[in-house]
C-alpha cells in the first residue's frame, strides 16, 4: 500500500530497502525549465531534504527522458548535487539499449536516457514525469536499483523489460527477487492515446489495445513476462489526470507548454 505523506507518495514495497519518493503538487513543479516563477530549484531542495538526501554530500542523477530505448548504468564519481545525464557524464560506465527501431521511425525523435540502474550509495536516480509512468526497481540480492521513465511509446519500444533484461545479463540479477514500484501515471478512462502526436506511428503497433489502452497494467505484464513475481510488484492506486489536486497532468493541462512535472527519485544512502 503507497502512503502519501508530506506531499510525496511512497512504495511500501520498497520503504525499507531504498530511500525513494514521488513528489507531488504539494511540493510543486520540479522542472527547471517550466518553472514560470522560477520556484523549481526550491522544490527541488525541499523535496530532497525530506527524503533525507543532502545533495552536498550525495549526486542526484536526473535522466533526460525523451521517450527512448536507452538505459545508462551509472555509477558514483566525486561530483555532487543535481547532475543531468547527458551522454558525456563520467558517471555512465556503460549503455544498454532496447528496441530502438520504432523510436526512429518518429518524426521528432531526439536522443535522450529513459532508464538507469545503478548499485553505488549516495547516488540517487531522478526522473521528471507528468501522464508517464515513473517504475521503481530494487534487487534486495544484488542492491541494484533502477528508475524508468515509460509513457505508450516506451510500451511499444519495451524500454521496462529491457532494463530488467539488462539488470539480469549485465548486473546478475535474478528477476524472482526484484522488487517493482509502478508509479502515479494516466489511468486508461483519462487517456485517449489518439490525441498523441504520433498516433499515426503508434496506431499499427498497438493492433487491438487501440484506443483503450491501459499503461499501467500493459508495464505490469511486460515485468511478469520478463520473469518478476506478482507479488514482487505494487500498483499505483493514483491517475495523474483523475488527481490533478495532486498531479500535474499534460493529457489535461490547458497548456502543455507550461504543464509543471512531478519527480520521481530512488537511490541508496
Amino acid at each position: 500500500m503507497e502512503k502519501l505523506e508530506n506531499g510525496i507518495i511512497t512504495s511500501s514495497l520498497l520503504a525499507e530497502h531504498v530511500i525513494h519518493g514521488v513528489s507531488t503538487k504539494e511540493l510543486g513543479n520540479m522542472s527547471f525549465d517550466r518553472s514560470r516563477q522560477g520556484r523549481a530549484p526550491g522544490n527541488f531542495q525541499a523535496f530532497v531534504k525530506t527524503l533525507g538526501i543532502n545533495p552536498k554530500k550525495s549526486a542526484v542523477c536526473i535522466l533526460p527522458a525523451q521517450h527512448t530505448a536507452i538505459i545508462a548504468h551509472v555509477s558514483k564519481k566525486n561530483d555532487h548535487g543535481r547532475i543531468i545525464l547527458t551522454p558525456d557524464r563520467k558517471e555512465i560506465k556503460e549503455w544498454g539499449v532496447g528496441n530502438l527501431n520504432f523510436s526512429q521511425e518518429l518524426p521528432d525523435y531526439d536522443q535522450g536516457t529513459d532508464a538507469a540502474v545503478s548499485k553505488s550509495r549516495n547516488l540517487y536516480l531522478a526522473l521528471l514525469h507528468a501522464d508517464c509512468t515513473p517504475i521503481l526497481l530494487y534487487d534486495p540480492q544484488t542492491h541494484y536499483f533502477g528508475l524508468v521513465h515509460s509513457g505508450i511509446i516506451g510500451a511499444v519500444t519495451s524500454i521496462l523489460p529491457a532494463t530488467v533484461n539488462y539488470l539480469k545479463y549485465h548486473c546478475h540479477v535474478n528477476a524472482n527477487n526484484l522488487l517493482a514500484y509502478i508509479g502515479p501515471c494516466i489511468c486508461a478512462e483519462c487517456y485517449n492515446p489518439t490525441k498523441s502526436r504520433h498516433w499515426q506511428h503508434l496506431e499499427p503497433k498497438l493492433s487491438l489495445m487501440g484506443k483503450c489502452f491501459d499503461l499501467k497494467f500493459h508495464l505490469f505484464n511486460q515485468l511478469l513476462k520478463v520473469g518478476l513475481v506478482k507479488s514482487n510488484i505494487e500498483l499505483t492506486k493514483y491517475c495523474t489526470a483523475c488527481s490533478n489536486n495532486l498531479f500535474f497532468s499534460n493529457h489535461i493541462s490547458a497548456d502543455v507548454a507550461t504543464e509543471g512535472r512531478q519527480m520521481s527519485i530512488i537511490g541508496l544512502r
